[in-house]
């Protein structure tokens, strides 16, 4: 009887010692190292995981994604190209990390501005192409359509005169292949002359 309840006895601390083997084996394999879906461990994983975000980041500032970015030349002090979060891009010359003086100023609508910039403002002459044709070539102040200038519409009509209101107004006449010069006004952004349909412009 003594024999039987002693072998039992060891039965069951072998199945003991079994289950704490295999337990403690199961914790080493699981809790040595984190492995992800390429294969890399540890430090080699963060090292792709920061690789990557730096990746996005550069691709970002290139792409006008959440950042602005000087991407060629000077943009401090000098000439350079920035592009900015929205998509729009300025290629020109700086001053105290402002546009200034000529430059280029291509928006990702399609329009294009090309003239005098001061502190960051359209100013002088220049040159506003429409995405849709239409072309305005004078005077600016504080980026606004001011003064003397003219507009040529995408069909050939030309409008010369005084513009204000950022050219949403102003006076002056219309010129048309074929046709006498004739004396017109811009009201709310359209042309209107005397017994014509009024012609929009931007």
């Amino acid at each position: 009887m003594m024999t039987q309840l002693q072998n039992r006895h060891n039965f069951i601390d072998f199945r003991l010692l079994l289950s704490a083997a295999i337990f403690a084996a199961v914790l080493v394999f699981s809790g040595c190292a984190t492995t992800d879906s390429t294969g890399q461990t540890g430090a080699g994983q963060a090292k792709t995981d920061a690789t990557r975000t730096d990746a996005a980041a550069r691709s970002r500032s290139l792409t006008g994604g959440a950042d602005n970015a000087c991407i060629q030349g000077d943009c401090d002090n000098g000439e350079g190209t920035y592009l900015y979060a929205n998509g729009d891009k300025y290629t020109g010359h700086f001053k105290n990390q402002k546009r200034d003086g000529a430059g280029l100023f291509e928006y990702v609508n399609g329009d294009r501005f090309t003239g005098n910039f001061s502190s960051d403002q359209k100013q002088g002459h220049g040159e506003y192409r429409f995405k849709n044709g239409d072309i305005f070539s004078g005077e600016f102040k504080d980026s606004r359509r001011e003064g003397s200038g003219s507009y040529k519409f995408a069909d050939g009509p030309i409008f010369e005169g005084e513009f204000t209101n950022d050219g949403a107004d102003g006076k002056g006449s219309l010129k048309t292949t074929g046709q006498a010069e004739r004396s017109c006004v811009i009201k709310v952004r359209s042309v209107y002359c005397d017994q014509e349909a009024p012609r929009p412009t931007n």
